[in-house]
């Protein structure tokens, strides 16, 4: 029996879920960028909701319209890449590279008072 297994989070997730031990930084990358996800989001939504006040009806909806467009776009795109690329190729090194990118612009986007 491995020394990771006696890690009680390792343990704990085991028991909670069908995770395995090599599978917990995955896990725990993947609930991480939902956290920042989710934070970029309620940082960004009173930007959003400031911007509507400002404009019409009309002006909003088309902004919901696109904004709904756009996004189905996007992850339709995405999907098809994600299905034709080999994960396997990828390495540790760029993962680390795009996570902190993506952070990176995220922390620049916030305005500091």
């Amino acid at each position: 029996m491995p020394a990771s297994n006696n890690n009680p989070i390792i343990k704990f997730l085991k028991a909670a879920s069908n995770i395995e031990a090599q599978e917990v930084k995955a896990v725990a990358g993947s609930f991480m960028f939902v956290v920042v996800l989710m934070s970029a989001y309620y940082i960004l939504r009173p930007v959003r909701d400031a911007m509507a006040s400002d404009w019409t009806d009309a002006e909003v909806s088309w902004l919901w319209t696109l904004n709904f467009f756009i996004s189905t776009a996007v992850v339709a795109v995405y999907g098809i890449a994600v299905s034709r690329f080999r994960f396997s190729s990828i390495g540790t090194d760029y993962v680390r590279y795009f996570c902190t990118d993506i952070c990176g612009f995220l922390w620049a986007g916030i305005d500091l008072y």
